[in-house]
């Protein structure tokens, strides 16, 4: 917790809630706890997997993380012999 109003306290929590009313028009009266959850979760599994971003050179982080599977050299076990 921090100071009333001082929105450097908690910037990560102001920057998910700035992005959610600013880029998935959240902010919008909802009228019961709900659909508030449900398009939450639908709105940060987007952002996450979906939403190009500018630290990931304008790729969505879904691609970003496939890519780095498949630079992932294959493990190369030695044959058991019975």
């Amino acid at each position: 917790m921090g100071a009333i109003g001082n929105c450097y306290d908690h910037i990560y929590a102001e920057r998910v809630i700035g992005i959610l009313k600013s880029e998935y028009s959240l902010g919008a009266s909802f009228a019961d706890l709900y659909p508030i959850t449900s398009v939450v979760e639908e709105v940060v599994y987007l952002y996450n997997a979906d939403t190009p971003h500018l630290s990931l050179g304008y790729a969505p982080p879904r691609d970003v993380y496939r890519e780095s599977l498949l630079e992932i050299p294959a493990l190369n076990f030695p044959a058991v012999v019975a």
